[in-house]
């Protein structure tokens, strides 16, 4: 493995290790010193000194201790502006699935990853709702058992809409309750809808498709 895949490699696995979604350790004797070195790293990156953000960063990794979330997104900000785009990248989108929308940083997050992609590969994954299904991850398909009708042939007469029997009498010739004469019923496969739910297997029922667009 070249020395540039195993940098990135123990980015990614560095993050997954150092960074949860929980609380920090409440009494860990780290604690204190850890709070210090947030705000450190939070001043050096509002005064623009990404290499000191940097090196503030590694020795906040090297407390081996559990860190807040916007750890991810200090250093995912500090690479890029160190011009290490596919770290920075790398650290933006633990930041992002660790937060979701919810997180302080999201909207710069958000930013930041998009420049980071197209300062790497001219190219930017974008979100967008699934057309198929409109982003609401179920599809509409026409029903195949009634083939989109919305009823199907009455069991009981067989589409006739007249229920036979005989008896010493001999035959009779009724009006079919199930169908009421109609000789068709309502599928029950689709509820008389005439199309069905199912998971879109385009957005794999997401809702949502990544697209890779030109950067503006």
């Amino acid at each position: 493995m070249s020395s540039f895949k195993v940098y990135f490699f123990l980015i990614s696995l560095f993050l997954s290790v150092m960074i949860s979604s929980g609380a920090l350790a409440q009494h860990d004797p780290s604690q204190k010193l850890l709070d210090s070195l947030v705000n450190q790293v939070e001043k050096e990156l509002s005064e623009e000194q990404y290499q000191a953000a940097h090196s503030t960063l590694i020795t906040i990794f090297n407390l081996n201790t559990i860190l807040p979330d916007e750890i991810a997104f200090y250093y995912g900000k500090t690479l890029f502006h160190l011009e290490k785009y596919s770290a920075s990248n790398t650290a933006l989108k633990k930041y992002l699935d660790l937060t979701g929308h919810k997180g302080t940083y999201y909207e710069e997050a958000v930013e930041l990853k998009y420049r980071a992609e197209c300062f790497e590969t001219g190219l930017a994954n974008v979100e967008e709702a699934c057309l198929v299904c409109d982003g609401s991850g179920k599809a509409k398909t026409s029903c195949r058992t009634c083939k989109g009708s919305g009823k199907i042939i009455c069991i009981s007469c067989r589409g006739t809409g007249v229920f036979q029997s005989t008896d010493n009498f001999g035959t009779k010739y009724d009006t079919c309750q199930k169908c009421t004469g109609k000789g068709l019923t309502t599928c029950a496969t689709c509820n008389g809808k005439k199309e069905i739910k199912s998971q879109c297997h385009y957005c794999s029922a997401t809702g949502i498709i990544n697209l890779k667009v030109p950067c503006k």
